[in-house]
């Protein structure tokens, strides 16, 4: 480490002021109730937030204008998120935000379409859970439970995240409930007088709905963090955050092997009445041991323009674009590419890479058609060699360290790579996006002519080589007699190829269903002789989710792969391919402190990836992730290339 900060004086400075803020973030003494979750529903043409809390809400409603908006308080209430910012598919609701706003109340604001009434409904589900239940009748549209619904942390938002979906269970009886309650209360105008108007559940407990014409936006805003806005306009909000990954080999069984490594990420956001968008992302990733690497990156993230007006909404700028129903893993979701420096260890939000893109949307009722039109290719970001999990690994430190000779291990050290991607002519890309509902059943096709983000190999400068994995010194070293090597470099080339998928999401009793289907024309994959093949790939998936009433979360999804003329020299792959993708999390101590397990298994070959963890959110402001990866299986299996890279890991988030 003292190496690093001689070599990187810069990031010294980050490091500390991230620990600083990780470790001395402010803890006190939290309020007796406890905001688990707010999520957005629509389903028989209503519209309803359900808000579930730890404790009997102490609520208060009142609307404002200009724009228009529903604000609610709990009184007496913590956020363990701290501030949440989510665009929901809505008919009346727009966004939803959350705020702690003080330490000892929450603030969350609905922003919706015009002045609009609505109903509040408060359920016990369990003897310490209140559903509260804010209804918007005459949705005019019915559509399945959504997951990615539930609101997650403003720039650090993770799919198949900790965060658990409310019991389809419970909701379908709060929506019976909703139904049941009293006609529409509608909320004057703001006038001299603030009038209050009472609201009484069937469990003769009362919600206080009032108005109040004087109320500054900037309290929901300023939300008495580390990082005041007192001097930012009115419609403007500045949030950021700090994430700083340390991992650590469990075993060190290689002698090329990365034992340590560090990630620090930053992302700094200012965000103009939700029109327009500008990010910075400061990332630096540093892998210890005797091979060091390192890289830093700081550049635009997500910065957009977005207009809409009336039916239409069109969005330019640096975007990410997230497509698709299922959770860890999507095949429709084709649009960004990802960072893949660390395989699977970052979540899937963090790996995805902003690009540039113009995006239109046409949204009626129950149908949308979206657009997308990509003008510049950027590929996924690896390591061809030199880490634990580049693409040939160690393979040239393994050589430099092997007994062949001066001569040849000069050779293998000589090799690189020559990457051809499309000319600006040929650069683009475009796709299009089809859907809608149909009573409990959400639907979409997509079509997406692309570039893909891995590169084809289509020469290798070692000939005549057979490997079980694209980092095997031993096949090399025990077949060097027969090997061919020549001056050619690495030729790496991109290549386009048409994608059709189609995506669906539906309830069924208590459970949640979604799935996805993908035809892609030509994926490159990766044979024996580190060369690709081009083949036709059909793949689908479908997965439910369920939370027991003891809020004990259960996902499972069930892939399948088909590569059509498959050939026997592939790597990592049959003709056939099935998979398992799961988690089961469960909160321990009410809602900051959760422990979870997700992993995948190929059931094919029967190598797995596992990653048991613990999500810790009782400081303000902070989360920490504690866990471990683990891999098994076959050198020649997709997990098994990693099995001695197994890890115990640290991830702490800040936000401000």
């Amino acid at each position: 480490m003292v190496d690093l900060f001689k070599k990187e004086n810069l990031f010294k400075w980050s490091l500390v002021l991230s620990i600083y803020c990780q470790i001395y973030s402010p803890a006190y003494a939290l309020p007796s109730n406890r905001l688990i979750s707010a999520t957005h529903h629509i389903s028989n043409n209503i519209e309803t937030i359900q808000i579930k809390t730890f404790g009997n809400p102490n609520l208060h409603i009142f609307q404002l204008s200009s724009p228009q908006r529903i604000v609610c308080t709990l009184s007496n209430t913590f956020f363990s998120k701290v501030h949440q910012n989510q665009t929901v598919d809505g008919r009346n609701i727009l966004k939803v935000r959350i705020s702690q706003n003080t330490k000892n109340s929450t603030r969350l604001v609905l922003d919706v379409l015009k002045d609009k009434s609505y109903l509040t409904h408060k359920t016990k589900l369990s003897k310490n859970i209140y559903l509260t239940t804010i209804s918007f009748p005459n949705a005019k549209k019915t559509a399945a439970i959504k997951k990615n619904a539930l609101l997650q942390p403003v720039l650090l938002a993770q799919i198949g995240s900790n965060i658990p979906h409310e019991p389809a269970s419970s909701i379908l009886k709060a929506k019976t409930q909703v139904l049941n309650t009293s006609p529409s209360n509608k909320i004057a105008p703001p006038a001299k007088q603030e009038p209050s108007l009472q609201i009484v559940s069937s469990e003769n407990q009362t919600l206080t709905a009032f108005n109040q014409s004087s109320f500054d936006e900037a309290i929901f805003d300023q939300t008495d963090l580390s990082y005041s806005q007192k001097n930012t306009p009115k419609d403007m909000r500045v949030s950021a955050s700090i994430q700083t990954r340390i991992s650590i080999d469990t075993d060190h069984d290689n002698t090329n092997e990365n034992k340590f490594s560090f990630k620090n990420r930053s992302i700094l956001k200012i965000k103009y009445k939700n029109d327009l968008v500008l990010s910075v992302l400061s990332d630096y990733l540093y892998f210890g041991s005797k091979n060091e690497t390192d890289s830093y990156d700081i550049d635009l993230f997500e910065t957009y323009l977005r207009h809409s007006r009336g039916y239409f909404t069109v969005t330019l700028g640096k975007q990410i674009k997230r497509w698709g129903k299922t959770d860890q893993i999507s095949l429709i979701d084709t649009l960004n590419p990802v960072n893949n420096t660390e395989f699977i260890i970052p979540s899937y939000e963090e790996k995805k890479i902003p690009v540039w893109m113009a995006d239109f949307i046409y949204r009626r009722n129950s149908f949308f058609i979206e657009g997308v039109f990509i003008p510049f290719f950027e590929s996924d970001k690896f390591d061809y060699f030199g880490t634990d999990w580049a693409t040939f690994t160690h393979l040239k430190d393994d050589i430099e360290d092997s007994p062949l000779s001066p001569t040849q291990k000069a050779y293998f050290a000589s090799i690189g790579v020559q990457e051809i991607k499309p000319k600006d002519e040929d650069s683009f890309e475009y796709a299009l996006r089809i859907g809608g509902s149909i009573e409990q059943f959400d639907f979409g096709f997509t079509y997406h002519y692309a570039t893909e983000d891995q590169p084809t190999f289509e020469s290798f400068p070692v000939k005549n080589l057979s490997l079980r994995n694209s980092g095997s010194i031993q096949d090399i070293l025990s077949n060097l007699g027969s090997l061919t090597l020549t001056n050619e470099s690495i030729r790496a080339k991109y290549l386009r190829t048409h994608i059709f998928g189609l995506e669906f999401e539906t309830i069924l009793s208590s459970m949640g269903i979604r799935g996805e289907a993908a035809f892609k024309e030509n994926v490159s994959l990766l044979t024996s002789s580190l060369t690709s093949v081009r083949k036709p790939t059909l793949s689908w998936i479908v997965g439910i989710d369920y939370t027991s009433e003891n809020n004990w979360y259960f996902n499972l999804q069930f892939a399948h792969q088909y590569i059509k003329n498959f050939e026997s020299d592939i790597l990592f792959y049959d003709q056939d391919n099935y998979s398992l993708i799961g988690e089961i999390n469960k909160n321990l101590i009410a809602d900051w402190l959760n422990v979870s397990i997700q992993g995948t298994t190929m059931i094919n070959d029967g190598s797995y990836y596992l990653s048991p963890r613990l999500l810790y959110t009782y400081i303000k402001n902070f989360e920490a992730i504690f866990g471990v990866h683990l891999f098994e299986g076959s050198d020649d299996s997709i997990f098994g290339q990693y099995t001695r890279n197994d890890q115990i890991f640290i991830d702490l988030k800040y936000y401000f």
